[in-house]
C-alpha cells in the first residue's frame, strides 16, 4: 500500500481506544513520553505558531527537539519532526505497523499519530519534545505526557459540540493540561477562561505565567512576512519572520516560555527571525498574480486575520477564494470575509469534511460558486492580480502547493 492510500485510511479511523485506554497503552510501548522533556501546547489560536517557536528555540539553544503539530498543509509527514526535518514516510509507515500489532484494538487516527510520534521521538533520542494538542486537552492523546512547561495560548468558541458551548467549559477543557506543580504559561484571555485557569493551577500546585501584553507592532514589511516588534516591558527589539497582532501576541507567551525554561536570549531572538510557517500570512509570488495564504479556520482567527487585511495598503482590492470545514461556525466566517474583498468565490477544501460550496451561496452578496477550489483558483487569478486564500488550513495548503509548482493553468 502506497503511503498516501495508508494515510488515507488512518484517516477513516473513528472508534479509538479512549484516553485511559491510550494511557495504559503506552506502557506496551514502553511509555516512550518518559524519555525526554516535553512542553505541552493547547489553545483555540495561536498554538501551532507558539509549538513551532518554541521548537525552533530549543533547537537555537542547542538542543535535539521533536515537534508534534496539526494539523499538516503540505504533506502529513510535517506533523512530526526533529530540528525541522519531516519523519520519512518509510518511517512513519514502519511505526505505524509496530504500532497496530500492539494496539489491542485499533487506534483512531489521531491517536494512532501520537503514539508514532512519541515512540520517533523517543528512538530518536531527542532532549525535548514540543507537542500541540488536537482537540482541547484533557483527554487529548497527547495529555499521557508529563511536562516540563505547559502552555495555553488562548481560548475561544471554536469545538463548541465537543468542548462545551461556554469560554469556562472549553477553558475548563484546556486546563486539563496542568499537572501538579508544573510551571503554566498563559497568553491574554477572556477573563472567564482566566479564573478557570487560575483555579487549575491553585488545585495543582502550579505556578502561572501570564505573559505579558503582546509585543508591540513597530513595522511590517508585508513582502518579507516579517516584522519589527518590541518588549513592552524591557523595550527590546526583535525581528520576527511572522506578522500581525496576533503573532506579536504569541512571541509574547514564547518569550516568557523561553525565560521559565532557561534559554538564552540569543537562542529565542534566532527563533523569531529564522521560523518557517507554512499559511500564517504567507504571501507567494506568480509572473502574474500575489497570492496570499492563510490558516484562518475559525471566526477567532477570522477576526485576526481581518484585521491583518483592513491593514494591507491594496486593501480591499483582491479576490478572496475560501472554503471552510463542517465543524466549524462557518456562516459566521462566510459572511465576515465576504464583506471585506470586491470579488468572492466560495469553494471546498480537499477534505470530506469539507461544507458543500452551494450551501455558502446566502453568505457573500453576489459570491461565486465554484466547489472545485482549483477551477476556483483559476478564475480568481483571472479576475484579480490579488487572491486571496484562507477560511482552512487544507484549502490554503493545497492552494501553496499548486502555486508553489508553478502548476496552475490558465
Amino acid at each position: 500500500m502506497t503511503f498516501n492510500a495508508c494515510f488515507s485510511a488512518l484517516c477513516a479511523r473513528r472508534k479509538g481506544l479512549g484516553f485511559e485506554h491510550f494511557k495504559k497503552f503506552s506502557a506496551r510501548l514502553n511509555n516512550p513520553q518518559n524519555n525526554y522533556k516535553i512542553i505541552h501546547v493547547a489553545g483555540t489560536n495561536g498554538k501551532g505558531s507558539v509549538a513551532y517557536l518554541l521548537a525552533k528555540a530549543l533547537q537555537e539553544n542547542g538542543h535535539k527537539t521533536g515537534l508534534f503539530i496539526s494539523p499538516h498543509v503540505i504533506a502529513p509527514t510535517e506533523r512530526i519532526q526533529i530540528n525541522g526535518k519531516p519523519i520519512s514516510k518509510k518511517t512513519f509507515l514502519r511505526l505505524l505497523e509496530e504500532i497496530d500489532a500492539l494496539a489491542p484494538e485499533p487506534l483512531n487516527f489521531f491517536e494512532m499519530l501520537t503514539a508514532v510520534a512519541l515512540v520517533y521521538f523517543a528512538r530518536k533520542k531527542v532532549q525535548y519534545a514540543v507537542l500541540e494538542t488536537g482537540l482541547g486537552g484533557r483527554i487529548d492523546p497527547t495529555n499521557i505526557c508529563a511536562p516540563v512547561l505547559s502552555v495555553i495560548t488562548s481560548v475561544g468558541l471554536d469545538h463548541t459540540d465537543l468542548l462545551g458551548s461556554t469560554l469556562a467549559q472549553i477553558a475548563h477543557e484546556k486546563a486539563g493540561i496542568i499537572k501538579p506543580n508544573t510551571p503554566v504559561v498563559c497568553g491574554s484571555l477572556p477573563a472567564v477562561a482566566k479564573r478557570e485557569i487560575v483555579r487549575a493551577t491553585r488545585a495543582e500546585n502550579a505556578p502561572l505565567y501570564v505573559a505579558p501584553k503582546p509585543f508591540e507592532v513597530r513595522r511590517i514589511n508585508w513582502a518579507s512576512g516579517t516584522m519589527q516588534i518590541k518588549n513592552p516591558d524591557t523595550k527590546k527589539e526583535f525581528s520576527l519572520h511572522l506578522i500581525g497582532p496576533a503573532q506579536a501576541q504569541n512571541a509574547a507567551v514564547v518569550h516568557k516560555a523561553g525565560e521559565i525554561l532557561h534559554l538564552k536570549k540569543s537562542a529565542v531572538k534566532k527563533a523569531f527571525a529564522r521560523v518557517q510557517i507554512p499559511v500564517r500570512w504567507e504571501m507567494l509570488r506568480t509572473p502574474k498574480n500575489t497570492f496570499i495564504l492563510d490558516g484562518a479556520h475559525n471566526p477567532q482567527a477570522v477576526d485576526n486575520f481581518i484585521k491583518m487585511w483592513r491593514a494591507f495598503p491594496f486593501y480591499p482590492r483582491a479576490t478572496l477564494v475560501c472554503g471552510f470545514m463542517r465543524d466549524k461556525d462557518y456562516p459566521a466566517m462566510a459572511r465576515k470575509l465576504a464583506a471585506h474583498f470586491e470579488r468572492v468565490i466560495f469553494t471546498q477544501p480537499p477534505s470530506p469534511r469539507a461544507v458543500p460550496a452551494a450551501l455558502l451561496k446566502s453568505y457573500g452578496q453576489n459570491a461565486e460558486i465554484v466547489p472545485d477550489w482549483r477551477v476556483a483558483l483559476r478564475r480568481a487569478r483571472a479576475q484579480s492580480t490579488r487572491v486571496v486564500c484562507t477560511g482552512s488550513f487544507y484549502l490554503a495548503g493545497a492552494v501553496r502547493t499548486l502555486v508553489r509548482k508553478r502548476t496552475i493553468s490558465r
